[in-house]
């Protein structure tokens, strides 16, 4: 890579700036349900998603993090 890297904070914060409500809603939905395959995937065969990197357990603390901030069930939630 050359010149001016974009970090994945950068590229996920310009794409969020560009949608207007409904595509926004339109990305939520896609990322808690791909959050969703992911999880059951990995809670169904963990050590297919171990490699040098990354634990299996990360895709699932960070699906969990997917549903406790974007997740459906989050806007019915009322605050303590």
């Amino acid at each position: 890579m050359t010149g001016k890297e974009r970090t994945n904070e950068t590229m996920i914060k310009d794409l969020i700036k560009d949608l207007n409500p409904l595509g926004l809603a339109i990305l939520r939905e896609r990322i808690v349900k791909i959050a969703e395959i992911t999880k059951e995937a990995v809670e169904a065969n963990p050590e297919k998603w171990d490699n040098p990197i990354v634990d299996h357990s990360y895709y699932i603390y960070v699906c969990d993090k997917i549903f406790e901030h974007c997740g459906f069930e989050h806007n019915h939630q009322t605050k303590k």
